[in-house]
């Protein structure tokens, strides 16, 4: 027989304890939480609070939140499934190369960017680049995912789909008032190569997307941004549009 607390339960205890650290990074959001407050918020010594955030790092569920003391959750899509080792998207994220292209975009100070990549009927975020802070974002950062046509990254994917397609997907993910909406904007993003919004997704925060041409049929992939509305205008907003529609018909596979 196990008593409680040893052996068995032991392990049951440290899940639950690292439960219950995943639960406050989760309900933090992207911008994450530091050590002290993580375990206030757990009711957990800082020794073990520090050793299950090692443990959750290690397996990628949680990470640090660039040049701070915060960590947050790791949002993970199950990549195995759709992302291959060779998909384009994997091989420009590893390549590092389109970090160093968009060092060249007229950005503000914490606009974030994102490699956006579909899967099913999700946009799959592979990579990110934040700036000063970690700014909200609807994937969430790296293996996070949203339907297809929310938001603009997930939006520039889903005009690069086959009008059927378009129709299935759209019938798929949204409820039919919506959906006129979303069909103007896949229109508009075939029209004019990108997709922008001044924040319909999240208060306070816009978006700005457009298509990577890979080559590959069937494989769609998307550079976009995140940025705060009160730091860009629509016409900086649009500007940003052209210019990485310039970056990212130069991409080479």
């Amino acid at each position: 027989m196990v008593e409680r607390g040893t052996e068995g339960g032991g392990t049951a205890n440290a899940v639950r304890k690292a439960a219950r650290l995943l639960a406050a990074l989760s309900d933090a959001g992207p911008q994450g939480m530091e050590l002290k407050d993580i375990g206030q918020a757990c009711g957990l010594p800082k020794s073990t609070t520090h050793r299950l955030l090692g443990a959750l790092c290690d397996e990628g569920l949680a990470a640090r939140v660039p040049r701070t003391r915060r960590y947050s959750h790791v949002w993970r899509a199950p990549r195995h499934e759709t992302i291959g080792a060779f998909h384009p998207a994997e091989r420009l994220a590893q390549s590092r190369w389109w970090r160093s292209a968009v060092a060249s975009l007229p950005v503000r100070e914490h606009d974030a960017f994102f490699l956006l990549v579909h899967a099913d009927d999700r946009a799959v975020c592979v990579d990110a680049c934040f700036g000063r802070r970690v700014i909200p974002s609807l994937t969430r950062g790296i293996g996070g995912h949203v339907p297809l046509g929310v938001g603009s990254g997930a939006t520039i994917l889903l005009s690069l789909c086959e009008d059927q397609a378009v129709e299935a997907i759209v019938s798929r993910n949204f409820n039919a008032p919506a959906r006129g909406a979303v069909r103007r904007e896949v229109e508009t993003a075939r029209r004019d190569g990108y997709v922008m919004d001044m924040g319909t997704w999240i208060a306070g925060v816009g978006g700005v997307a457009v298509s990577v041409p890979t080559g590959t049929p069937g494989f769609g992939l998307a550079l976009g941004a995140a940025f705060y509305t009160n730091e860009h205008s629509v016409g900086s907003v649009e500007t940003l549009g052209l210019r990485m529609r310039e970056v990212a018909s130069s991409v080479v596979f």
